[in-house]
């Protein structure tokens, strides 16, 4: 049986193997089997590949300059949580600016759909406040880093945070 090791956007595969170690035919669906007789191995695990993907540089594949904010990133993944800690003048306005960073995501997926998604599309989101936080919580699916670069720099141009942090 294969199986899927996912690290943050690393993906590896792994064989499940298994016999008899009495040599008797048995098959996944048998419906009686000694659980003595069983013995399994894994082929294909690499643990210091694991290792390196769990303990990755977490720089960013692209230039940002002149942020309006401090941008810490913990790690990059398909499933992130951008969380921004607003401006204390800018708490009241959360509403209306959560509602352009979504119509700014929504954008994003609009342009590349008209392109064939050629810079992949942001499968979905969610959104909450927590004291003067705004967290969202992204799966970028097929998004290229190009997206998330296009979200720091319109977060910026917002000028409404002290610090993002990327996890």
């Amino acid at each position: 049986m294969t199986c899927d090791i996912v690290i943050y956007n690393y993906a590896s595969y792994v064989t499940v193997n298994w016999k008899s170690k009495l040599n008797k035919y048995n098959t996944p669906s048998d419906a009686i089997i000694d659980c003595n007789d069983i013995e399994f191995w894994f082929e294909g695990l690499n643990p210091l590949e694991y290792h390196k993907q769990l303990n990755n540089d977490t720089t960013l594949p692209f230039k940002l300059k002149d942020l309006s904010y401090e941008l810490v990133i913990t790690a990059l993944n398909m499933d992130m949580t951008i969380e921004m800690w607003l401006i204390e003048q800018n708490r009241q306005q959360t509403e209306s600016l959560i509602k352009d960073i979504d119509n700014m995501m929504d954008d994003y997926n609009s342009k590349s759909i008209k392109k064939d998604r050629k810079d992949g599309v942001v499968h979905n989101w969610k959104r909450r406040l927590e004291n003067d936080k705004l967290i969202y919580d992204i799966y970028t699916g097929s998004a290229e880093p190009a997206f998330l670069k296009k979200l720091l720099v319109y977060l910026s141009k917002l000028a409404c945070f002290t610090k993002v942090e990327v996890s």
